[in-house]
């Protein structure tokens, strides 16, 4: 075969290769890093298409738990990032513990309370707030005051008597407060009640109350009572966000927000904190006005109002403040492009994956122009096609969609953490959410097990049929 030849064979093995691609894919570069120097400083941006549904954007705990350190290239290693930013301000000269909240998909590490924050949801979509958040949960399955129950915090040691705190298996601490009363759970049913320090077990959670809290609340817990639990997020001064299921990174002062400084002396806590008075550099995470998640490090900032500005001018349109100076740290594609001076407690990675999964119903592959992919470890799937090849009905009022299915029923509000089955209020791992440009998905193995499917998962495929068949 001669030299031209071979070239044109080539040239259409590559055409073949592009047009297999999903659309949008050909040529596409989700992850890149660029050094720019605005206003005189010098800048790392890693700017990230959270759209693409080859990203995965996620924290990172230390050794896997709270409470303890690492590098940060050895965090990014062990996620098998593209890239990794240090996280958020922690205790780094007394217990590690991290100061602003961590979830992964809806999956909660820690909670906190009044600085910056970064929320990230399925299809890319970005949030900044400065949010209050805390734990609410029932027992039983039952909405009323009785079978009600909340905790201030996660995986975080309080002694203060009327504190309630959910420890996890990724809690890395000593147990120490509050305990003295505690309730096992495991697979979402109460295994013992007792007081004192106790193991956690992997397949559940403890429940720890301070002694003004377990008189109000622990005879509400029994051995076999079903319980489970939600966070809570609300804007500091403001309503409630609709955070469920997402993946949520709480720094410290929010830099900007719809492309304005949003600095404030008062609600960041800038005149009680110190550090961030201090010259230096820091680390952020944000989105900009193509709607892109960035993140990386300013270095040599002369004051957050200074960073604020850096970042406004280099096109940023929402930005929160990492954790900086000594812990200021920026990993890209298997090298330091800033090298933090410690270990640390968490750090946020980007990963680049195959999230692709094949759906089949009744031994037929799924047809739809959007395709179903995995959020949290669950598996999400337009509704309309969903619905069409199940034989569903499917109802849609703008607010919430309705699937009805041989006497069954499934009410799904987008974000929210709790479905309707048969009228009755379920707590969800992943809400139904709404991807840009405005298609409504919904959590695969819930609606179709509630609506008397069986689910078989395979790797990089689901398999759907009906219960008996």
């Amino acid at each position: 075969m001669g030299k031209k030849a071979r070239f044109l064979l080539q040239g259409s093995v590559l055409l073949v290769l592009l047009l297999l691609l999903p659309p949008g894919f050909a040529g596409a570069q989700p992850v890149e890093c660029v050094e720019r120097v605005v206003c005189g400083k010098k800048l790392y941006l890693v700017r990230v298409d959270a759209t693409d549904p080859r990203v995965q954007v996620f924290p990172v705990l230390a050794q896997g738990r709270t409470g303890r350190a690492e590098s940060l290239a050895s965090m990014a290693g062990r996620a098998g990032a593209v890239a990794a930013v240090n996280g958020t301000f922690f205790n780094a000269y007394s217990d590690l513990t991290s100061w602003g909240a961590l979830a992964d998909a809806g999956r909660v590490y820690r909670l906190g309370s009044g600085s910056g924050a970064l929320s990230l949801g399925p299809g890319g979509l970005v949030e900044v707030a400065r949010p209050d958040s805390h734990v609410e949960g029932r027992i039983d399955g039952k909405d009323d005051w009785k079978h009600w129950w909340y905790a201030w915090d996660v995986n975080c040691n309080f002694e203060d008597p009327e504190a309630i705190v959910v420890f996890t298996p990724q809690f890395g601490q000593e147990m120490r407060a509050p305990t003295a009363a505690t309730v096992v759970v495991r697979n979402g049913v109460v295994v013992g009640v007792g007081s004192g320090p106790c193991p956690v077990p992997e397949d559940g959670y403890v429940i720890g109350f301070g002694p003004a809290a377990a008189g109000k609340y622990l005879d509400r817990f029994y051995p076999g009572a079903r319980v489970e639990w939600w966070p809570v997020w609300e804007e500091k001064g403001g309503g409630k966000l609709n955070w469920a299921g997402r993946t949520v990174v709480q720094g410290g002062p929010l830099l900007l927000k719809d492309g304005e400084v949003a600095l404030d002396e008062e609600l960041d806590g800038l005149c009680r904190e110190p550090k961030f008075s201090c010259p230096g550099s820091w680390s952020f995470i944000g989105s900009d006005s193509e709607g892109r998640l960035v993140l990386g490090s300013v270095l040599g900032a002369a004051s957050l109002w200074d960073m604020a500005r850096v970042l406004q001018q280099a096109g940023l349109k929402d930005a929160v403040c990492l954790d900086g100076n000594a812990s200021c740290g920026l990993w890209y594609r298997g090298r330091y492009l800033v090298a933090p001076g410690r270990e640390l407690s968490n750090c946020v990675a980007v990963r680049l994956a195959d999230p692709w999964v094949g759906v089949y119903v009744e031994g037929s592959e799924l047809a739809s122009d959007a395709r179903p992919f995995v959020w949290g470890g669950r598996t999400l799937v337009p509704v309309r096609p969903l619905a069409r090849a199940a034989g569903w009905q499917v109802d849609w009022d703008g607010q919430k969609v309705t699937l009805r299915s041989g006497g069954r029923t499934v009410t799904l509000t987008p974000g929210s953490p709790e479905a309707l089955v048969d009228g009755r209020s379920v707590g969800l791992d992943v809400p139904a959410a709404l991807v840009p440009p405005g298609r409504l998905f919904v959590p695969l193995r819930f609606v179709a097990e509630s609506l008397g499917f069986a689910v078989e998962w395979q790797e990089g495929k689901v398999e759907l049929r009906r219960a008996g068949a």
